[in-house]
């Protein structure tokens, strides 16, 4: 599957969450609405005749008008808009341009229900009065402030699952970090190349946003192939991988290419703004850590253990050996290996502090795309 067609996946998807989980709250919320309408006498004609099934039915095809509406225009339009925007401006934005979509889909769902209505057929409203009738009546009031606040929970939802990363939000929520415990996972330790030198030219402003971009280009790549950002340590960039996501369809492989072929599509867009397009290494290794969460006034979910030296030990050994990527031999092994990717063997050597040696390759650049 290729790159635009696997992002182009996760959008729909995402737009499809959105929409099946506003429909579990609207048939929810109708069995609510439906006796609080019947019991206080509002909306006329429209509340008395509206049966218990007819309300669920109403109320899940506004939920998936505007799941729909609201979800593709989230995924694919409006986060671009509000990507660098303070977080409670991108809330209230979103929420007030949101809200306004949603006041429309129900007039709509409204008029299509009231055509249908004995006093429209029979000519003593017009559509137009009949749905007003209704729109204007306190229990749509109801309606519009729960709604609002369904697409306010649903937004901080959103901006806190980018700020955890893929699984982080759902492992804090349930506590899985709570207490430390053991897992395998593949880390790439992604370094800026020149940070010194460029951070020199471009003064720290500038420099801020290079490295700002870079990164948002590196993350685009990680999401796509299940990976997760561990931590920023200046220039550098720490990935990993839960074992099984890192060796499906060999992931973390086709991350670190895809992170070269964007960084070569935008290689213009860089010259143009800084004058400079972004050169990096990474050095690949796996093994088991510890995870949990850690702190008292901050609290991070952090992984230990040796790994994450040796790791970072690899990568520091590009230069040495002049090439962008270095991967140990252990790991190479467990990769079900794509023909149109190859990879050398290095060299044999022993890290300071190891009591055996180790084996290093890189990871070439793909035959084909």
């Amino acid at each position: 599957m290729s790159y635009k067609s696997l992002k182009y996946k996760q959008k729909i998807l995402k737009v499809v969450v959105i929409t099946i989980a506003w429909q579990v709250v609207a048939i929810a919320y109708a069995y609510y609405m439906h006796a609080f309408l019947i019991t206080m006498g509002e909306g006329g004609e429209f509340a008395v005749s509206l049966s218990l099934w007819r309300s669920i039915f109403y109320t899940f095809l506004s939920a998936t008008f505007a799941g729909l509406v609201v979800g593709s225009a989230e995924v694919f339009f409006v986060k671009k808009l509000f990507r660098k925007k303070p977080f409670f401006v991108t809330v209230i934005g979103k929420s007030l341009l949101y809200f306004v979509l949603m006041l429309a889909i129900f007039y709509l769902v409204l008029a299509i229900y009231a055509s249908g209505q004995q006093s429209v057929i029979s000519g003593q409203l017009t559509i137009f009065q009949a749905t007003s009738q209704v729109f204007l009546s306190s229990s749509i009031v109801f309606d519009l402030i729960f709604w609002a606040l369904v697409m306010i929970l649903t937004f901080i939802f959103l901006q806190f699952s980018e700020k955890f990363g893929p699984g982080g939000l759902s492992g804090y929520i349930f506590g899985k970090y709570h207490r430390p415990h053991k897992e395998t996972r593949i880390f790439m330790f992604l370094d800026l190349r020149d940070s010194t030198a460029i951070a020199e030219k471009l003064g720290h402003v500038q420099y801020f946003s290079f490295l700002n971009d870079f990164f948002t280009d590196v993350a685009d790549s990680v999401m796509l192939f299940k990976g997760e950002i561990y931590q920023y340590v200046g220039d550098e960039v720490v990935v990993s991988w839960k074992l099984d996501d890192g060796l499906k369809n060999a992931n973390f492989v086709r991350c670190w290419f895809d992170i070269q072929q964007r960084i070569r599509k935008r290689k213009e867009t860089y010259q143009d703004k800084y004058e400079i397009v972004p050169r990096y290494k990474a050095g690949f290794f796996h093994g088991e850590v510890t995870a949990g969460q850690i702190g008292a006034m901050k609290k991070e979910v952090v992984f230990t253990g040796d790994v994450l030296n040796t790791g970072s030990r690899i990568q520091e050994k590009c230069n040495f050996y002049g090439v962008d990527n270095l991967i140990h031999k252990g790991l190479l092994k467990f990769i079900d290996f794509p023909s149109y990717y190859t990879y050398r063997f290095v060299d044999t050597l022993r890290l300071k502090g190891k009591k055996s040696n180790i084996e290093l390759y890189t990871l070439c650049q793909p035959n084909q795309d």
